[in-house]
């Protein structure tokens, strides 16, 4: 029962994020989501469809789509110190409500954090979804998360040849998976 309940109260943390739901009635909430919607940069890593401003009323629907249809919509933060904390450490639900309250929503690129938290994401969709395989694409111009989702043990499962258009060039779409097998051999569940 120990093991449980240990899993369940860091559920949603790893080493130095948490992940909390987007509360899309939330005044800061919807400005960190439209500024990132609307920062160039993301979208252009992001995003493999046209490159092209989003009106706010699109991104808003975008918004909303993904609250209603993807498993899973968090905000990763990084995780305050446990000692800024004054829920009791006996009471884990308490303690994330607040840590999520004094969470800082990360921005930084080459700290690990993206790592961190594509790592906790397959823990999650192996773990707590019951999935079989976690898909993604990525444009073959965004090396550094080509070469991340490599190093995390993601296979590449195929590539859309020049599907995704940028700055006057053509760029593949790489496709990749990992399942949950080859999850548990990473994992050492085996």
């Amino acid at each position: 029962m120990d093991d449980i309940t240990h899993k369940l109260s860091t559920a949603f943390r790893s080493k130095r994020l948490l992940f909390r739901a987007v509360d899309s009635g939330d005044p800061s909430d919807l400005a960190l989501i439209t500024s990132a919607l609307f920062d160039p940069v993301s979208q252009g890593l992001t995003d493999l469809v046209r490159f092209q401003p989003i009106p706010q009323s699109t991104g808003m629907k975008m918004m909303a789509h993904a609250a209603e249809t993807a498993l899973l919509v968090v905000f990763i933060c990084l995780a305050p110190d446990e000692s800024q904390l004054d829920a009791p450490a006996t009471n884990p639900g308490a303690r994330f409500k607040e840590a999520g309250a004094k969470a800082t929503p990360i921005g930084s690129l080459g700290k690990g954090y993206g790592k961190e938290a594509v790592d906790w994401a397959l823990d999650w969709a192996f773990d707590y979804a019951g999935l079989n395989r976690v898909e993604l694409g990525v444009a073959s111009y965004n090396s550094r998360a080509v070469g991340l989702y490599e190093e995390l043990g993601f296979m590449c499962e195929g590539r859309r040849r020049e599907t995704v258009f940028v700055a006057g060039r053509w760029y593949d779409e790489v496709e990749f998976v990992m399942l949950e097998r080859e999850w548990k051999v990473l994992r050492g569940r085996d």
